[in-house]
């Protein structure tokens, strides 16, 4: 169900000549807030920065 939710609000919104990258966040952040309220939405960019800080993910793109 959730993602029928998903695919027809991003269908939707790229119906109404929203962008595809404007309409695909839009769509993922309406349905976690219905899913998790707000929560889930204060976790998220921490993850997100905490994925892209990582020793490893940081140590491989070093060249020497």
């Amino acid at each position: 169900m959730t993602a029928v939710a998903v695919f027809g609000l991003l269908i939707m919104l790229i119906l109404l000549g929203v962008p595809i990258a404007v309409s695909m966040g839009l769509a993922a952040i309406v349905v976690m807030w219905l899913m998790g309220g707000a929560d889930l939405l204060i976790v998220l960019p921490q993850r997100m920065y905490a994925a892209t800080t990582s020793f490893p993910l940081l140590a491989s793109n070093s060249r020497v």
